[in-house]
């Protein structure tokens, strides 16, 4: 099954895997530009799927190649805590950085591993997090999988917090508007008025 980004226009492919759209499409937009087209292709017997884009040139027949993408992948993600110990019952979220874009969600073990099988191959970011006492923690490492092997995504979590109070002036006294603070190496933020 082939999606073209037309409306809904959606064809299926003949025995050798070509298909034609079998109308003219528009080759500008409006404004006279080069118009692109996205082209998705799906092998309903086997689930493998795959994306392509194509600008068409007036007055020829336009060729796309698009490549299924193998799903047969795996991804183990470990989570451990500050001290490298794992974390079970850790929330876990991954996320597929490109197409076509899958989400999982799971929770770990009890050694601290979860493990997704049959998976697109490219690049996810997983994000990790449970909460500790009072705490909650936090990781999020990125990981590519590729066809046919399994991926590992350690999550080390360290604590988040938000911190709250009134920046002053030297004066101890004089609150200061719309300053800009830093906490640590990564931490960001705006006072109010």
């Amino acid at each position: 099954k082939v999606k073209i980004s037309f409306g809904d226009l959606e064809i299926h492919t003949d025995a050798t895997g070509r298909f034609d759209t079998q109308i003219d499409l528009p080759a500008f937009d409006e404004d006279g530009y080069a118009r692109s087209y996205r082209v998705e292709a799906e092998d309903e017997t086997t689930g493998l799927r795959g994306q392509s884009f194509v600008t068409l040139r007036p007055g020829i027949t336009n060729l796309v190649d698009v490549r299924l993408l193998a799903k047969d992948g795996a991804l183990r993600v470990r989570v451990l805590d500050g001290t490298g110990a794992p974390v079970a019952n850790a929330a876990v979220d991954v996320q597929q950085g490109s197409f076509p874009n899958d989400t999982f969600q799971g929770t770990t073990g009890a050694s601290g591993e979860l493990v997704l099988g049959n998976l697109f191959e490219g690049s996810y970011g997983v994000a990790a997090s449970a909460v500790v006492g009072a705490t909650a923690q936090r990781g999020a490492p990125a990981v590519s999988v590729a066809s046919g092997s399994e991926a590992r995504a350690v999550v080390r979590r360290g604590a988040t917090a938000t911190l709250r109070g009134t920046f002053v002036s030297v004066d101890r006294v004089t609150p200061i508007a719309f300053a800009q603070l830093r906490a640590g190496s990564t931490g960001n933020g705006v006072t109010g008025e």
